[in-house]
């Protein structure tokens, strides 16, 4: 059922305007009368359209017009005040009854035809007399005075004919359930944004509402929002869709993908144990599984032993001093076997002073990976990176500065053997330092992650020590006993699997694709 604004914009063909007016909770005339030109021109932007609506509200009819006899009108339209619900069009100081000028003017809603009636109902018009929704929902204000009907049986014909009235025409907001929502005060901008448009989206979609609240100050930890509304599920999936809009959803869910990654090898040892348990328990019944299914089941768990590699991060000022104090760490090695991993500007950035960056790290040549570069190129230079240079040890050095493209890579393939990982830059998410200082330390040997830490990365540093134990380095003997441990990849002793990427016949893969291409082509 159309509520009275509605009408009106069918009417000026401004049908479009429609929602914006639901979602602003007006759905009377007078409520409309009522906006400020400020409330009217952010709700209508467009001049013309807003010139139109405010001619319509404001153009009422001369005195002439609203008190037309009834033999000449004989179904008066609706007064567009209080919604169009069942007034009649005459003016202010005339009788409802419709009998013209000569009676006396009634009680409000009485209908009678002069103060004198005994009739405490509207009997005038008794076909187009409506209920009130207001009284059987505990919301009339004005009892015997009200214009509209409080008989239950008119109201029941009304609710077989036209149905239950929609949530959004409810006087009264549901406070029939309530849910404390939680969002961190950093976050409340993705919420309150545009005016709070995505929260007054979410509380229209689910019926639901919150409590108005002052201005958050940047000093509270986090936001206790109250949300309310007619049923469980109805709160619970606005609570559900706001922590979602502020991403409070997503980093719960890296933090579990985190923790997961740290602890895989025990995670994995009691989803095995639990499965077989329930398995014993189900045995002679038709939730008993088979041998071959139980070892496809398991065949998804991964049972490797957890790296063991040792988190150490170095306190710098400022980006130039980075280098300088990874270098007197590798000039405790026998050998440079490492990845440095940076951004994808930095990387295209350290491309062109490859020279200066080999001065850091005993004169290795390093090689530089990132999105840029075709895939010819990108699968020589990992064949590079996995040949690497032997020294005079016989130590096959390596050295890739690359992004974090290359440590997804490495999580799901072989990669050539390094035991250490420099991170330039401290990782926004802690899923993405894992992945990358999880690259060293693989073949059962003890790798190292190194973090450089600038002030302006202190907040994301304190984040990933809750997960993670790390080790300041301050001087050069707090790294001492850790880099005799190292293992190196020989010639004698090889740790670089054959297998490795990229893989042997990469170039006639490559060939292949080509000669496809051209021949689509023709």
């Amino acid at each position: 059922m159309n509520s009275a604004v509605d009408s009106l914009l069918m009417r000026l063909k401004l049908s479009d305007l429609i929602p914006k007016f639901k979602e602003m909770k007006l759905d009377r005339i007078v409520n409309l009368r009522k906006l400020s030109e400020e409330e009217l021109r952010e709700a209508v932007p467009d001049d013309e359209q807003r010139n139109l609506i405010i001619h319509a509200i404001s153009n009422r009819g001369t005195h002439e017009k609203r008190q037309q006899s009834q033999a000449a009108n004989i179904n008066p339209p609706r007064n567009t005040d209080d919604g169009g619900r069942g007034g009649m069009s005459f003016p202010r100081g005339s009788s409802r009854g419709g009998m013209g000028r000569g009676v006396s003017r009634g009680d409000r809603g009485g209908g009678s035809i002069n103060k004198n009636s005994n009739s405490e109902t509207n009997t005038s018009f008794p076909g187009r007399q409506r209920a009130c929704n207001h009284f059987f929902s505990g919301e009339c204000k004005f009892g015997d005075r009200c214009r509209y009907s409080h008989d239950k049986e008119i109201y029941d014909r009304e609710m077989a004919e036209n149905g239950p009235r929609r949530p959004n025409d409810s006087v009264s907001k549901p406070k029939d359930y309530s849910e404390i929502c939680e969002i961190p005060t950093h976050r409340i901008k993705f919420l309150l944004g545009k005016k709070a448009e995505r929260l007054r989206q979410i509380h229209l979609q689910n019926h639901t509402h919150n409590e108005p609240f002052d201005h958050v100050h940047s000093d509270i930890e986090k936001l206790y929002l109250v949300l309310y509304g007619p049923d469980p599920q109805s709160v619970q999936q606005s609570k559900k869709m706001i922590l979602s809009c502020v991403g409070v959803t997503k980093e719960e869910e890296q933090k579990s993908r985190l923790k997961y990654t740290i602890n895989e090898l025990s995670t994995s040892q009691r989803a095995a144990k639990l499965l077989a348990a329930c398995n014993i328990k189900n045995e002679g019944t038709a939730r008993e599984l088979s041998e071959e299914t139980l070892k496809a089941i398991i065949s998804f768990f991964r049972f490797e032993k957890q790296q063991d590699v040792r988190h150490f991060y170095l306190n710098v000022d400022h980006d130039r001093v980075k280098l300088d104090k990874v270098a007197k760490i590798v000039a405790q090695l026998r050998g440079v076997q490492a990845i440095m991993f940076c951004d994808q500007k930095r990387v295209i950035e350290m491309c062109k002073v490859a020279s200066k960056i080999a001065r850091f790290f005993n004169g290795v040549t390093p090689l530089f990976l990132h999105r840029g570069l075709p895939k010819e190129e990108r699968m020589q230079i990992l064949q590079e990176f996995k040949d690497g240079e032997e020294n005079e040890s016989g130590i096959r050095e390596r050295l890739l500065i690359t992004n974090e493209d290359y440590a997804k890579l490495a999580r799901k393939t072989l990669i050539p053997y390094v035991n250490l990982v420099i991170n330039y830059v401290v990782p926004r998410k802690e899923e993405f330092y894992l992945l990358q200082s999880l690259v060293a330390g693989r073949s059962d040997t003890v790798g190292v992650s190194i973090l450089c830490v600038n002030p302006n990365d202190q907040s994301y540093f304190h984040e990933l020590q809750q997960e993670i134990v790390f080790t300041e380095i301050e001087e050069e003997s707090d790294f001492m006993e850790t880099a005799v441990q190292l293992v190196y990849d020989t010639k004698a002793n090889p740790l670089t699997d054959e297998d490795a990427d990229p893989p042997r016949d990469w170039k006639e893969k490559l060939e292949k694709e080509k000669s496809e291409k051209e021949k689509a082509s023709a």
